[in-house]
């Protein structure tokens, strides 16, 4: 048998074969091609096959308000590029947007999208008007940074006013950092909110360091109240995100103590979940400014008196996305003047389901 295959333009394929004397021909068209054989099951009477295979390995990832798509390219090197499509739903129905060239590209950036909802992706490898099947189905949501504010009070204030962070809507999950000296400080929180964490640093310059988080409802007030026992000072700032699963918002979290220094370290916690939002607060007994960790961002910095003094206490807060589920490794943030004892807490935000 003598075959002849030939490609045409819109997705056709003309296949020639000359068997016992006898010239068959057959059309086909779209992505799915058969192969054709005798009824003796004569492999010299056997037409070829031509398959246009998907990329492979493709995962997604969340690089600060986007996400990234990465996959390892088709075999087959006539193939033009790639369509990626984007659903809401598992399975899809998918919709395309956008494309990918050549055939040898590896990455995608999704910059699209809404923080908040799921999206799930596939890829199909294209050649002319040819299509793959689908690639295997990644999904991703973005957990974003709404707005931060702060305030402080000096000793003898026996409450810390702080506004509600600009622009925070009902479903965004806020984290309150609030500091205060001394550590034996009774600490009474505003309606609603849920202490995460408290870390007492009984050190001669004692403080407590309390974390607390809050779903925003409908109508939040325009500012949050907590109230003290005593006080030789506080400094409190609350960060506020969208994108979080309000039902579970909190992956993991941990806090310490933090000797006598300029640098104050958050622990390492482990993130079960990708794609998370690392929250980390600092605080120690002096009044000064802050460098936040490396490749964080810092939401707010906030102080009881004007800095720089060793009288007080001073906090400071910063955001960052982690996109693997893993160690975070301590969180280093450092004071500007006047060393002396702290605290430091993380919390791992998850990702709306």
């Amino acid at each position: 048998m003598t075959t002849l295959r030939l490609r045409f333009g819109l997705g056709w394929l003309l296949l020639l074969a000359l068997v016992d004397g006898v010239l068959i021909a057959v059309f086909s068209a779209g992505v799915a091609l058969a192969l054709f054989t005798d009824v003796f099951d004569n492999t010299d009477n056997a037409f070829g096959t031509d398959t246009l295979n998907p990329p492979t390995g493709l995962t997604a990832s969340v690089v600060g308000s986007d996400i990234q798509l990465d996959w390892t390219p088709t075999a087959d090197t006539y193939a033009t590029g790639y369509e990626v499509q984007r659903g809401t739903g598992s399975g899809g129905p998918y919709g395309e947007i956008g494309t990918v060239t050549p055939y040898g590209a590896t990455t995608y950036t999704d910059d699209t999208v809404v923080p908040g909802t799921r999206y799930y992706y596939v890829l199909q490898t294209y050649f002319q008007n040819w299509l793959s099947v689908y690639s295997n189905e990644v999904s991703a949501s973005v957990i974003a940074f709404r707005a931060g504010a702060s305030a402080g009070a000096p000793s003898g204030t026996l409450s810390l006013t702080i506004n509600k962070p600009s622009g925070t809507v009902e479903g965004d999950v806020m984290i309150a950092s609030i500091a205060v000296r001394p550590d034996t400080a009774a600490i009474t929180e505003p309606a609603d909110w849920a202490l995460v964490r408290r870390v007492d640093n009984a050190n001669p310059n004692a403080n407590s360091l309390a974390v607390y988080y809050k779903v925003a409802g409908a109508s939040e007030p325009a500012d949050y109240t907590w109230t003290f026992s005593t006080s030789t000072g506080s400094a409190g700032g609350i960060q506020s995100f969208l994108g979080v699963d309000q039902g579970n918002p909190i992956n993991v979290e941990n806090g310490q103590n933090t000797a006598s220094g300029l640098t104050h370290a958050t622990p390492s916690v482990n993130t079960t979940v990708t794609n998370t939002m690392l929250v980390t607060s600092h605080a120690f007994t002096s009044s000064a400014t802050w460098t936040p960790p490396g490749g964080m961002t810092e939401a707010f910095d906030a102080a009881s008196v004007a800095v720089p003094s060793a009288a007080g206490i001073s906090i400071e807060g910063n955001y960052v996305i982690q996109v693997a589920a893993d160690a975070t490794g301590a969180k280093t943030a450092t004071a500007s003047n006047d060393a002396d004892v702290g605290n430091a807490h993380i919390l791992a935000l998850k990702p709306a389901p």
